[in-house]
């Protein structure tokens, strides 16, 4: 081949040609090479080659380019540096030409572009440092299985929780050992379904809930997605499964599930109908005895989702909103009330959640028609304050400011737990002693001011405890029943009734609706997490060249 057909071949290489002399410098470039590095061949011949290369590379080819005098092959990685300041990662080979005299006198270089690669090289080492990390994480379980459901692989957070399986000293000896050895007895035949549709469907991912049993001989409830990895054929090669422990949410659903079935039963002991409504007046609670008053008030019952205001004219609506909106703002209101001639006590109070948060507002609605039917015997006392007469949890108390006696019917009495028969009286500081420590100051101040005309009629929540030492709930309420001439209250008078299980209910319903936001957080947190490893997992597989693509089912 003659020297111009020889040239015209080697300015038509796609690789990048330099011919240079046997110190480095630069005799000829073929145009591939000016064409990657941006430059004319007279601006790169007569230059040391070094010159072309960045900083990382400069001693490597100096080293390599000068005084070379032997036959020399080689193949080296160098990073060229182009005219416009940029990178060229590139893969050089080296060949020395000879004299006659066997004495060195020129090297020739093809350089070969291998920036793409590089990139691509960085790519998958990122990824695999990604991924590793992605799999120590404690955060969520990930194993590979074969399609025979064996293990290949299982992460640390795997094995520390059920790896004691597979052990043998201080390692786990679980490659090979199929998967359902870790899976509840009576969750197999759900595992070997959910893989069956998967091969029906293997572009798609499947959720699976399993339990699997821990050491210590209970189980943990575990929340699986299952998916393929295919090979390079689409083909499925590999069962990858993730999945995360929701235990304790598993918990707090039976500790819920407990707590419904106790309040309710509480509720529907009641004889006083009990509504528990939210601030749009949805019903979110009802008892049986409140599901009675609707019938008899309304003409229909009540039931939990339903809207309160739909049983009230558009009149009555407005009056329940103006007093609601006190209820609202931390006001007890108890009020009597007649419907469809029926007569009732009605009590409205706010409900919190344990954060503090507004709940809504409890309605209880006590029929009194007994009562009233007994007021005549009541006027014998002749006391210018008319009140209901006791029934067997309505009592009835009396306190003569002059005498500081202090008076409670023989129904109170019963109530309280003490054994007197008949009326009893006692001394004011006596009635105090009754008075739980934490609610004698708030009664002070509301007795004060009920004497000093500042309110109507004290209303207050006690704890009262009985002669066996326990507490129980009353809601006490009186006024004013006569004056002296001096302006001054001589007698008061009032009611008090049992409200213990209305109390216990209205605790249990706040500690209900706490349980309940927060195992919506711990579902949220949940569902969060797993669309995080699922995005995660994706990108990773995506990047990889492999995989598959998680869809989100929320």
């Amino acid at each position: 081949m003659n020297e111009s057909r020889y040239k015209k071949l080697v300015e038509n290489l796609s690789e990048g040609i330099c011919q240079v002399d046997k110190n480095g410098y630069i005799i000829f470039v073929n145009q591939s090479i000016c064409e990657k590095l941006s430059y004319s061949a007279e601006e790169m011949c007569g230059r040391h080659i070094a010159a072309f290369v960045a900083d990382t590379s400069k001693e490597s080819v100096k080293k390599n380019f000068s005084n070379l005098k032997k036959e020399y092959t080689g193949q080296h990685r160098v990073e060229f540096l182009k005219k416009d300041g940029s990178h060229l990662q590139a893969l050089i080979t080296i060949k020395t030409l000879f004299d006659k005299n066997k004495n060195v006198t020129e090297s020739i270089v093809a350089v070969f572009d291998v920036t793409e690669i590089h990139i691509k090289h960085q790519i998958v080492e990122e990824t695999k440092s990604w991924l590793q990390s992605l799999l120590k994480l404690q955060t969520c379980y990930f194993m590979h299985l074969d399609l025979q459901g064996n293990y290949l692989y299982a992460n640390e957070k795997y094995l520390d929780e059920f790896g004691y399986l597979y052990k043998k000293g201080n390692t786990y000896n679980y490659i090979g050992v199929n998967a359902t050895e870790s899976i509840y007895y009576k969750d197999i035949e759900i595992a070997a379904k959910v893989i069956e549709e998967l091969y029906r469907r293997p572009n798609e991912v499947f959720q699976i809930d399993l339990r699997k049993p821990l050491e210590n001989g209970k189980l943990a409830y575990t929340l699986w997605d299952f998916s393929f990895i295919k090979d390079e054929e689409g083909e499925p090669s590999i069962i990858q499964c993730i999945g995360i422990d929701y235990t304790e949410r598993k918990e707090k659903e039976e500790q819920l599930e407990y707590s419904e079935t106790k309040l309710k039963s509480i509720l529907n002991s009641s004889n006083d109908g009990i509504v528990l409504l939210d601030t749009d007046y949805k019903v979110l609670l009802v008892n049986k005895k409140a599901v009675e008053n609707a019938k008899l008030v309304f003409g229909k019952p009540i039931y939990e989702s339903d809207s309160y205001l739909d049983f009230y004219s558009p009149a009555d609506s407005i009056k329940l909103k103006k007093e609601s909106a006190k209820v609202f703002n931390g006001e007890i209101i108890t009020y009597q009330a007649q419907f469809n001639e029926y007569n009732f006590i009605i009590t409205q109070y706010p409900v919190y959640l344990n954060n503090g948060k507004l709940l809504g507002m409890c309605i209880t609605a006590k029929n009194i028609d007994s009562l009233i039917k007994d007021e005549a015997e009541l006027r014998k006392t002749k006391l210018t304050y008319k009140l209901p007469l006791d029934t067997s949890n309505v009592g009835t108390w009396h306190w003569n400011a002059e005498s500081d006696e202090f008076i409670m019917s023989e129904v109170m009495a019963l109530i309280l737990g003490r054994t007197t028969i008949g009326i009893t009286t006692i001394d004011y500081n006596t009635w105090l002693s009754f008075i739980h420590a934490d609610d004698v100051k708030p009664y002070k101040k509301q007795l004060t001011q009920l004497i000093n005309k500042e309110i109507d009629t004290i209303e207050i929540k006690l704890r009262i405890k009985q002669e066996n030492g326990d507490f129980i709930w009353v809601n006490y309420k009186g006024k004013v029943a006569k004056w002296t001439d001096s302006d001054k209250a001589l007698l008061v008078t009032g009611i008090v009734f049992d409200i213990t299980e209305t109390k216990k209910a209205e605790l249990m319903l706040n500690e209900l609706y706490e349980n309940t936001n927060r195992m919506n957080r711990l579902m949220t947190k949940r569902e969060d997490r797993i669309l995080e490893l699922k995005e995660e997992i994706n990108k990773l597989s995506l990047e990889i060249g492999r995989g598959i693509v998680y869809k989100s089912t929320r």
